[in-house]
């Protein structure tokens, strides 16, 4: 008898094997300027919200004003 079993569940695992997660290489891809490098990386990478972000908990376009008001990004930079 051959038992056929479906399967219900396919995980992913992107970070750091399809994606490569370097945060201090991302930021130098917005501004040369280490000291807001730095900003960006301790107020939103860093920050609670990346990480609820990341499990998908806060929808990503509520994020930009949080994220942007922590570093005192102005809507014209």
């Amino acid at each position: 008898m051959k038992i056929i079993m479906a399967i219900s569940n396919v995980i992913f695992d992107l970070g750091a094997v399809l994606l490569e997660w370097k945060p201090s290489k991302i930021v130098t891809e917005f501004t040369n300027d280490h000291d807001f490098q730095n900003k960006i990386k301790e107020q939103n990478l860093s920050h609670p919200d990346w990480v609820e972000l990341d499990k998908g908990a806060l929808v990503e376009s509520d994020t930009y004003t949080k994220f942007a008001e922590r570093v005192m990004l102005t809507p014209e930079q």
